[in-house]
C-alpha cells in the first residue's frame, strides 16, 4: 500500500514498519540457529535427527515457574455440544462455565491477574484499547519487565493512554508508569518501534514525562527523543 502526498507515492509506514520488524526477525532467527548448531556441536549429538531438532527448537524457551501451564497441558479441552442441557452428573457452576469463555474475565470489569506474556497483552490490547478504563487497568497490572522483553508495539498507543491518565492517576501510579516506560525502552525491538513514532505519540510522551516527578523520569525521558 502506497500514500499519496503532493503528489508523490510513499510506502505506507504500517507496511515499512512490518518489513523492517521481519527482518528484525528474520536475522534474530538466523543467530539463533547458528548458536544452535555450535550447542549441538559440542554435545556430540549421535544422529542428525538429534541435531536438526536442537537446531528446529532454538526458539523456545523455558516455562517461567510462574507460568500457568493449563492450556498447555490441556489445549483441545472443549465443550463441543454446548447447547445440550448439563447432565446432572457433569453440571458445572456458572461462575467456572463463565470463566472458561472468558479467562481474563474481560467482561467482568477487567479483573485480571498479572499478565506475563506479550502475545497475551496484544490480544487483549486489541479487545480493549478503546475503553480507557479497561486499557488503563490492563497496562497498570502488567508485569512489564517479561510483557515487553522483546517488543512494544503498539508504542504510539501505549504512550497515548499513559499520557490520558489524570493526574491524580499519575501521582498515584507514578512508580508502575515509570517501570512500564523502563520495560518498553529495554525491548529488543524498541529502536524499530521509537523509529517509526508518529509525531502525536511524541508530543504526548512529552507531555507523559513532564508530569512526572520521578527521579528517573529525566534519564528514561531521553529514550522517547
Amino acid at each position: 500500500m502506497c500514500e499519496v502526498w503532493n503528489g508523490k507515492r510513499y510506502p505506507d509506514v504500517f507496511d515499512v514498519k512490518l518489513a523492517v520488524s521481519r527482518l528484525v526477525e528474520h536475522d534474530d532467527r538466523y543467530q539463533l540457529e547458528n548458536a544452535a548448531k555450535f550447542r549441538a556441536v559440542e554435545q556430540h549429538v549421535g544422529t542428525y535427527d538429534e541435531f536438526k531438532a536442537i537446531v528446529d527448537g532454538c526458539h523456545l524457551k523455558p516455562l517461567d515457574r510462574k507460568e500457568e501451564i493449563d492450556s498447555i497441558l490441556k489445549p483441545n479441552e472443549h465443550k463441543w455440544n454446548s447447547v445440550a442441557p448439563p447432565s446432572p452428573d457433569n453440571e458445572e457452576p456458572l461462575a467456572e462455565s463463565s470463566n472458561h469463555a472468558d479467562p481474563n474475565n474481560l467482561n467482568q470489569n477487567l479483573n485480571i491477574e498479572k499478565i506475563k506474556i506479550y502475545g497475551d497483552f496484544e490480544r487483549l490490547w486489541r479487545k480493549v484499547k478503546r475503553d480507557s478504563k479497561k486499557s488503563g487497568d490492563l497496562l497498570l497490572n502488567l508485569e512489564e519487565s517479561s510483557v515487553f522483553k522483546e517488543n512494544c508495539e503498539p508504542l504510539d498507543e501505549i504512550i497515548k493512554r499513559l499520557d490520558s491518565f489524570s493526574s491524580e492517576e499519575i501521582t498515584e501510579s507514578q512508580t508502575k508508569i515509570i517501570s512500564i516506560l523502563e520495560s518498553i525502552s529495554k525491548s529488543k525491538r524498541f529502536s524499530v518501534s521509537i523509529a517509526f513514532m508518529d509525531n502525536s505519540a511524541f508530543k504526548s510522551a512529552s507531555s507523559l514525562f513532564s508530569k512526572l516527578s520521578h527521579p528517573d523520569a529525566k534519564k528514561i525521558e531521553k529514550q522517547f527523543q
